[in-house]
């Protein structure tokens, strides 16, 4: 299929042939495209010439950035949509759907202050870390976790983390050998 042009809002989709194209970009030209390899390849080359792919890790940091929480085996059942900022990406919508649990996030976002974020933060090393991995304060309290995390190179490890807002500005580790955390800017968030 020829002259088909992207998506330009964001979270918009367009749906071609068997192929599947999202924008997620909210201030980047980003594009999600799905379906079956050969067919995005061809549509990519066809569509979208002047875009390239780029590596997991790329991808990875720049869905910290934009804030994209993701969700993991050992993450399942671990948060609820407000903690992970759904409300605050449009990731959410509070006045159509129906799903397990709708009440408590419906009740929650009516009436209720929300007691966990996610953050936006880093490392000052390249590091293996994985979802559900435990965020610590000082005194070695479990309070938060890890939601995702990539290496933007040997010195820096971007994170999303999910903890509790009373404990934001605080001193804040990851693992058991205590690797200091540092929040990014949040204003994108709050």
């Amino acid at each position: 299929t020829k002259n088909i042009q992207p998506p330009k809002n964001y979270l918009d989709i367009i749906q071609s042939d068997d192929i599947m194209i999202m924008r997620l970009g909210k201030d980047d030209d980003r594009y999600q495209l799905m379906g079956e390899t050969s067919k995005v390849n061809e549509f990519m080359k066809l569509n979208f010439s002047e875009y390239s792919s780029m590596s997991f890790d790329d991808w990875n940091n720049l869905n910290i950035l934009d804030g994209i929480p993701d969700i993991y085996p050992t993450t399942q059942e671990a948060f609820i949509p407000q903690s992970l900022n759904m409300d605050l990406i449009e990731g959410i919508n509070f006045k159509k759907g129906c799903y397990t649990g709708q009440e408590i996030v419906a009740r929650t976002h009516y009436l209720g202050k929300i007691k966990r974020r996610m953050y936006r933060a880093f490392i000052k090393s390249r590091a293996d870390l994985n979802p559900g991995d435990l965020i610590l304060n000082k005194n070695g309290e479990e309070i938060g976790q890890l939601v995702r995390s990539a290496n933007e190179n040997d010195e820096k490890t971007n994170m999303l983390i999910e903890l509790r807002v009373d404990q934001a500005h605080e001193a804040l580790f990851i693992k058991s050998e205590l690797i200091q955390i540092f929040l990014e800017d949040q204003k994108r968030f709050d």
